[in-house]
């Protein structure tokens, strides 16, 4: 395969994980509507590389990948945290 894959794979993560903390802190006081769409990016997104993280750690099994894998459950987990956010306000 290519050899920068794995590399590739760990800055997409990154950008997720930035991406989702981004969202969380400049969508903080703007109304439900916005907060849903940014969710709703964000939800398929974070998904999309969550899959292709699972199967490169399978195909690639290199440092880069595992770290990547990680930082998209990391991903995950916060995503069930702001969904569960939602849930818990009663929106």
């Amino acid at each position: 395969m290519f050899p920068c894959l794995g590399l590739l794979l760990l800055v997409n993560s990154t950008i997720v994980l930035l991406a989702t903390l981004t969202v969380v802190a400049l969508f903080k006081n703007s109304d439900l509507r916005t907060q849903l769409k940014m969710l709703r990016f964000l939800s398929g997104y974070t998904i999309a590389t969550f899959l292709l993280n699972i199967y490169m750690v399978g195909a690639i099994r290199d440092q880069y990948s595992s770290t990547s894998f990680i930082l998209s459950m990391l991903n995950v987990v916060m995503m069930w945290l702001l969904i569960y956010k939602f849930w818990a306000r009663g929106e």
